[in-house]
């Protein structure tokens, strides 16, 4: 599965069991939690293939607030 946390970013992750946590195979670093579409993509192409296995990206020195984080999600939005 592909997730998204605001403290730490992307991430890609196996479920084992419906009761167990998720077990993280690849985390997306960098100091940017919001990266472009292209990068997520190549994130998950990389760690699909096994040349992504960064499994503890560092949290970004400077913690972003949600409405920061929102406002840099707007973009990606489709009106409805």
């Amino acid at each position: 599965m592909l997730a998204w946390s605001e403290r730490r970013g992307w991430s890609l992750a196996v479920e084992t069991e419906p009761t167990e946590d998720p077990v993280v195979i690849a985390r997306h670093g960098g100091d940017d939690l919001v990266p472009s579409p292209d990068a997520v993509a190549r994130f998950v192409a990389d760690a699909a293939a096994g040349r992504h296995t960064s499994k503890e990206g560092p949290v970004p020195a400077t913690v972003a607030t949600r409405k920061s984080l929102a406002e840099r999600l707007r973009p990606y939005l489709h009106p409805r």
